[in-house]
């Protein structure tokens, strides 16, 4: 009996370290949708205690006007993002809107609410209530602020400026409570965001999606009209493991967030190619935590949506402090999704890159600048674009730009919310920085190719067709002339070397419809290729398809 309980007793000795030893697995929690709830308060009059209590200093800010409407000290349902909207949907920049919230049991200091913010959707946008400008259901509104988990709440408005225009209609305090998932802390929301550029968290059937062919009537940027040398020599074939410039980086999906799609309404529109991407800032608070953005995502969301009464948020992308990439607008993250972000050029072929934050005094970390970068190199990639070069786009008009309707604008392919709309976004300090985001962009494209073209989709007998394209960098190049697929051997072969400073004509070759054995190719359906590449990175392959009579 003595032996048998000493080997059970050396049994368990051994058993426990082992255990000890093994990894620690975890339950993942799940990602699931999260409702948020909204709570909305009129705001009208002016409270006589409370501006007593404002005009003698006790509330911390002084009151150099009567207020057009100051509430008194509010006890609210917890909620942690707030908003001001009106009727009407244009931005009043003549109001000036200021808060103090409840957080923890302290009263904050009174916050501005930016009021003249120049989002929103075009005249004729899916977003509105059956595509017409007229609906009133579309509210203006103040940039939404959060504040943190809170329960309590004292609004001012003001009129600035002389004279002083009617407050708008239905004055609403918007009060958000995002919800809370065990996701939220999560790895999958809150990691460091360091995932291979190749590594994307994104939905199934984002996956594996051709962009559209770019618009070769697009005006080009800095075209050089020198022609090439002609004496151009053959190359070798690019390296066979050459990396594509500016790879996908790493994007959270809607559902890593938290998004519940049910309260997202009509419809996904897409446009016919990128050219111009723009930078906003959300003009919120700068001082979250990484997880608290799943619920400021949330809570944008609803407020955008429930608050505003669009069809979603209006942001394509949005990028947290901690250099975290989030998808914004739902339809597929690879694809030209029309946003409520630059009034009047959402549908001018662009898209809005949101920081979260507020960049006017206060500079955007390196992680954030860096993390738009590669979403920029990536974005701008799948559609051509020359970084340093411009675009034209049409104004579709509205009261949230600057600019009226058909208006030509030529915008840098890099811009601020700013040069679109009557607004500071994206703040002063962020915008500085977009000659460097510019600049990282470039180098992250690297050997990309930009406004590639081909003069015609036919080629009429005796004609002859010519194929551009301009560079990035100094780098090899093939066009290739294909039968039936691209991916059939090449019937015509013509190769050089490109430079940076000629513009759209770094990459130049003109077929005269002749084989490689100098006969007249035959009838039927053509495909044309470029490549190029320098050193051990290649471009993303240009593929156009033409027809030979």
């Amino acid at each position: 009996m003595r032996s048998k309980k000493l080997g059970t007793t050396l049994f368990v000795a051994l058993l426990v370290p082992l255990l000890l030893a093994l990894p620690r697995v975890s339950a993942q929690p799940e990602l699931q949708p999260v409702t948020p709830q909204l709570t909305t308060l009129p705001l009208t009059g002016v409270d006589q205690t409370a501006y007593l209590a404002l005009d003698s200093g006790s509330v911390g800010a002084a009151a150099n006007r009567r207020p057009a409407v100051l509430t008194p000290t509010l006890r609210t349902k917890p909620f942690q993002l707030l908003g001001v909207t009106w009727a009407d949907p244009e931005p009043r920049p003549d109001l000036a809107v200021s808060f103090r919230a409840r957080v923890n049991g302290t009263w904050s200091d009174w916050q501005p609410l930016e009021s003249g913010a120049a989002d929103g959707p075009d005249p004729g946008s899916p977003d509105l209530p059956d595509g017409t400008p007229q609906a009133r259901a579309v509210r203006g509104g103040t940039a939404p602020f959060y504040v943190g988990p809170a329960d309590g709440v004292q609004v001012r408005v003001e009129q600035v400026g002389t004279p002083s225009r009617p407050l708008p209609r239905d004055l609403r305090l918007e009060l958000i409570d995002p919800g809370a998932s065990p996701a939220d802390d999560d790895g999958n929301a809150s990691d460091d965001g360091n995932a291979p550029d190749n590594e994307a968290d994104a939905t199934d059937d984002d996956a594996g999606t051709s962009p559209p062919e770019d618009d070769a009537n697009a005006p080009p940027a800095n075209d050089d009209p020198r022609t090439p040398d002609p004496d151009v020599s053959p190359t070798d074939a690019p390296p066979a493991d050459a990396a594509v410039t500016a790879a996908q980086p790493r994007i959270h999906s809607r559902r890593a967030w938290g998004a519940d799609e049910s309260i997202r309404r009509c419809c996904v529109r897409y446009l016919d190619t990128i050219k111009v991407a723009f930078v906003h800032h959300t003009a919120t608070s700068n001082g979250y935590s990484r997880s608290q953005v799943p619920k400021i995502l949330r809570a944008i969301y609803a407020y955008h949506v429930k608050s505003r009464g669009w069809s979603d948020i209006g942001y394509n992308f949005l990028v947290d402090r901690f250099g975290r990439i989030w998808e914004g607008r739902a339809g597929g993250i690879t694809k030209p999704v029309q946003g409520a972000h630059t009034g009047g050029f959402n549908s001018a072929d662009s898209f809005g890159i949101a920081a979260i934050g507020t960049y006017q005094n206060r500079a955007p970390s390196s992680q954030l600048t860096q993390a738009i970068q590669r979403l920029i190199a990536w974005k701008l990639g799948l559609h051509f674009r020359n970084p340093e070069g411009s675009a034209v786009l049409v104004s579709a008009g509205g009261s949230t730009t600057k600019y009226k309707r058909g208006t030509r604008v030529t915008f840098h392919a890099i811009a601020g919310h700013l040069d679109a709309g009557r607004t500071g976004c994206p703040g002063r300090k962020l915008y500085a920085r977009l000659p460097v985001i510019q600049a990282g962009v470039r180098q992250l494209m690297g050997a990309a190719l930009w406004n590639p073209s081909v003069s015609a989709s036919y080629l009429a007998p005796g004609g002859r067709l010519e194929i551009r394209a301009g560079v990035l960098t100094e780098q090899n190049w093939e066009v290739k002339i294909h039968r039936d697929s691209p991916d059939n051997a090449p019937v015509r072969t013509f190769s050089g070397r490109a430079t940076p400073d000629r513009g759209t004509r770094a990459i130049r070759a003109v077929w005269d419809g002749r084989l490689e054995d100098g006969h007249p190719a035959p009838s039927g359906t053509y495909w044309i290729t470029i490549d190029s590449w320098g050193g051990d990175r290649s471009a993303r392959p240009y593929v156009a398809k033409i027809q030979v009579p």
